[in-house]
């Protein structure tokens, strides 16, 4: 057997899900209960690295802050977030209504400053292709 060497875990993430009292759906229960063996795992030594990820919409961008303590609570070695990049795979109009990063979204405003929080300049936050906007300047996103 070869060792264990790396786990990225991706999650749903939705409001309700880092509300314990608002769980309504047993997937986001299941999602939750399955990264407690994992941090376990990552305490002990035998998760070497543990990176999750986060696929930032309009959607999600204000769970965000959240999705770092998860992290953090879970050993994570990084706290990775992307935008989703428009490649065609569905319609022009969904994309526009998920890209919270694009100047005409009508979260566009309330998305940067959330990015000017000091949590997302601190470990274990990955911004990847987050970090232009971070830094006042427009990523690629076609």
């Amino acid at each position: 057997l070869t060792p264990l060497r790396a786990l990225e875990p991706h999650l749903h993430a939705r409001e309700e899900l880092f509300d314990p009292e608002g769980l309504r759906e047993e997937v986001d229960r299941a999602e939750l209960e399955g990264l407690q063996p994992i941090g376990e795992l990552r305490a002990r030594g035998e998760i070497p690295f543990l990176r999750m990820a986060f696929y930032v919409t309009a959607e999600n961008f204000r769970e965000m802050k959240q999705f770092v303590e998860l992290a953090k609570q879970h050993r994570a070695d990084e706290a990775e977030f992307a935008l989703l990049i428009y490649t065609g795979t569905y319609s022009e109009e969904h994309h526009a209504a998920l890209a919270v990063n694009e100047p005409g979204h009508p979260d566009h405003e309330e998305f940067l400053a959330l990015l000017q929080d000091p949590v997302f300049g601190e470990p274990p936050v990955v911004l990847g292709n987050l970090a232009p906007l971070r830094a006042g300047l427009a990523p690629a996103t076609r």
